[in-house]
């Protein structure tokens, strides 16, 4: 406990953690920025289908509409209704009415009348994502059915040329695959990215061990050697950086401290030894 508690309050060790904590934010907010991003990316392309399906389901019963084919109009529904990212398909009635839906037990049945009419007074195509029955989400298409000058002179005559909105098809569109796929990708982000930050702070430890932690051991080391009288020790760092520069100063510093003290060791002998001779003189100059 004591030895981590060391690591820990190292200059080394701050680092580390330091570098650790900072890499492990920036690939939290890159891998959110990135799942959000794809994710958007993901509807978009969804929304876009929905889109174009709608377009095709609305040719796919044009002509049954025109001719009055209520039968070919529901058996058309139902068999793209089938479609696997498809769980719903139904025409609606301006008042809300549902008049044809691959799900005979909603024909009949009302829907939202207030999305209805806001849809019909802005003849533009809606979407919107909610849940189904079952709680599964879904992604809900609108689009208005427009009148066509063939409907009001066609065989069925049930529209006047002043109506201009028939009425309009929404179909469900399952988000099952868009939610699995972002699921994966998220996975795959946290997976990717967590071995990213170990790889990397691995390598980190590995380079602060060499160029931080190792050289400040050796010039610790040179200094309680030094601090013992060892002036000879030389810290074996041979690099060009700071380290290095401080290695070589400490040799330097070792050398003026040992030449320094040789100096002071022969001064003081010379001293005692000249005291040493001038009392001896003074004791035979008393003698006589």
């Amino acid at each position: 406990m004591v030895k981590f508690r060391k690591s820990v309050d190292s200059l080394a060790g701050r680092l580390i953690i330091t570098i650790g904590i900072l890499m492990t934010a920036g690939s939290l907010l890159f891998g959110t920025f990135f799942i959000k991003y794809e994710e958007k990316i993901m509807i978009n392309n969804l929304t876009n289908y929905a889109s174009l399906s709608v377009d095709l389901i609305k040719n796919g019963i044009h002509s049954g509409m025109l001719a009055a084919q209520r039968k070919d109009i529901q058996k058309t529904i139902e068999a793209i209704g089938r479609e696997k990212d498809i769980t719903g398909i139904r025409v609606i009635k301006p008042d809300g009415r549902i008049i044809y839906s691959n799900m005979h037990a909603e024909i009949g049945n009302v829907s939202d009348l207030a999305a209805i009419q806001h849809l019909v007074e802005s003849k533009n195509n809606y979407s919107r994502f909610t849940t189904d029955a079952k709680g599964t989400k879904i992604l809900k298409f609108s689009s208005p059915i427009n009148n066509e000058a063939a409907c009001s002179s066609a065989a069925c005559h049930f529209h006047s040329p002043d109506t201009k909105i028939l009425g309009v098809l929404e179909t469900d569109f399952s988000t099952s695959a868009v939610d699995d796929t972002v699921k994966q990708n998220r996975i795959a982000t946290i997976f990717f990215g967590g071995l990213f930050v170990i790889s990397i702070s691995v390598i980190l430890c590995i380079i602060i061990y060499k160029f931080v932690s190792k050289p400040v051991a050796l010039l610790e080391q040179g200094m309680k050697r030094l601090a013992k009288g060892d002036f000879d020790h030389h810290i074996d760092i041979h690099t060009k950086d700071e380290m290095g520069l401080l290695a070589r100063s400490f040799t330097d510093m070792a050398q003026e401290i040992k030449q320094n003290r040789e100096y002071m060791e022969k001064w003081t002998k010379g001293l005692e030894e000249e005291v040493q001779k001038k009392t001896a003189e003074i004791i035979k100059a008393q003698d006589q």
